[in-house]
């Protein structure tokens, strides 16, 4: 089977814990820490159009972009000739802005806006393997004995999710012994399904498609991890 589904429900969870942190965690950390502050690009001025576009949807939400274009082609000439000098004067301070900004900020900013994107990326990728893995019916994995107790709990209607895990925690051993056992037997048959799954898999043909996905996940969050690793040590540096 190669290298196919070996991303576990864990490797999920942990690759979407991923996607906030690669973000929030760097703002996290110049909140904790101002000297540590992701320096702000210089924000480049909107066109004329775009602006024009981004007022008249904030007047009007339900305008779409057909009825703004037509009515930005009927404006008169002296207005869109206003606009388009307010243009002018709006990139001239950009320009000027952009030469004050150190070499060294440039660098710190465009390795944030790659973050971001990574982020994006991942999020995305995460999104299409959840989405393929349920269209394909692959099994779960089995749920702790603490989720179990929780699903009984559910089903019975008590629903506090904190009332439970105190309830959890105060459990003697000889009472949590149920959803152990429970966990054992569901954990002891999954290798057995998933082999099952596989071969299924195999039969349709979809193993390369699944392994393709797995494998771009699994690049991502490892770039993530050391883009983000190497952009807090350069935080750290300044």
């Amino acid at each position: 089977m190669g290298g196919l589904l070996r991303l576990e429900v864990g490797g999920l969870a942990a690759s979407r814990q991923l996607v906030g942190s690669l973000v929030a965690g760097v703002r996290q950390l110049a909140v904790t820490a101002p000297d540590l502050r992701i320096p702000r690009a210089p924000k480049r001025p909107n066109n004329p159009w775009v602006a024009y576009f981004v007022a008249g949807k904030g007047r009007n939400p339900a305008l779409g972009m057909k009825d703004l274009s037509a009515d930005y082609r009927r404006l008169p000439q002296e207005q869109r000739l206003h606009m388009e000098e307010a243009y002018r004067e709006a990139r001239e301070v950009y320009r000027q802005e952009m030469e004050a900004v150190s070499e060294e900020t440039r660098q710190q900013i465009l390795a944030d806006k790659r973050a971001r994107r990574h982020a994006k990326e991942l999020k995305a990728a995460l999104f299409d393997l959840k989405t393929l893995y349920k269209s394909v019916g692959r099994p779960k994995s089995p749920p702790s004995s603490w989720i179990l107790y929780c699903m009984e709990q559910g089903r019975m209607g008590r629903r506090l999710f904190a009332g439970m895990a105190t309830e959890w925690a105060a459990m003697a051993a000889v009472e949590k012994e149920p959803y152990v056992q429970q966990n054992a037997r569901l954990k002891a048959a999954y290798p057995g399904t998933m082999r099952e799954w596989q071969a299924r898999m195999e039969e349709q043909g979809r193993e390369e498609e699944l392994a393709a996905l797995e494998a771009r996940v699994a690049g991502l969050r490892k770039e993530g991890r050391a883009g983000f690793d190497g952009r807090l040590t350069s935080l750290r540096k300044r």
